[in-house]
């Protein structure tokens, strides 16, 4: 707090050093669990970004992410897709529909979605992202996995275990054959959820 307090009165609240310094402290306040303060901070650097920037700059993309995060953290579902459905359409347009930060949009919104009860439509980006990704990144890429889990997490919320089975051997199983130690931290979280729904097929007692 003491940091920004001494850009705001030596730059101003619009200078970058500034803006990172109230990004910096929001996520300081979001860890620590003050949703409301850090929401606040999230809202002014978002309007700053706007005003000074453009909605289009990365900065601003990035700022909208954030306030999302927040307002789906406290249940505020609706804002967050709001602002999850507005960064998609700007990344679609401005960096194209298979650039990585546009993927990460389609899988944010996808999320509330599917928190929101809408699982057809989160299935629908989701059935997207995993296409994008396997054809840019490849089928073992760790985007790529985590990408496969959500959809196969839909997937069993909407028909059961037992169908979601096929899509499980075809995009996930090979992971339960790989050493933890050459899988991202992601695909090992992956892993772990896959072994507790499959325990016959870990090797370890």
């Amino acid at each position: 707090e003491k940091t920004l307090d001494i850009h705001r009165r030596l730059l101003g609240e619009e200078h970058p050093a500034t803006l990172r310094s109230m990004n910096n402290l929001a996520a300081t306040f979001w860890a620590q669990g003050d949703l409301p303060s850090a929401r606040g901070l999230q809202e002014k650097t978002l309007d700053i970004h706007r005003r000074v920037l453009g909605e289009e700059h990365p900065d601003a993309l990035r700022s909208m992410n954030n306030l999302a995060s927040t307002l789906s953290k406290q249940g505020d579902l609706p804002g967050a897709r709001i602002l999850q459905e507005k960064a998609l359409d700007i990344r679609r347009c401005v960096l194209s529909e298979e650039h990585p930060d546009t993927l990460t949009s389609m899988s944010n919104l996808a999320s509330t979605l599917r928190a929101q009860g809408d699982l057809p439509g989160a299935r629908v980006l989701q059935e997207k992202t995993l296409d994008i990704s396997r054809r840019v990144l490849g089928e073992e890429h760790p985007a790529t996995s985590l990408s496969a889990f959500n959809l196969f997490a839909t997937l069993l919320q909407m028909e059961g275990l037992e169908a979601a089975q096929p899509f499980y051997r075809d995009h996930l199983a090979w992971l339960l054959q790989r050493d933890p130690a050459r899988l991202g931290a992601d695909q090992r979280n992956i892993q772990g959820q896959l072994f507790q729904l499959f325990p016959q097929q870990n090797p370890t007692p």
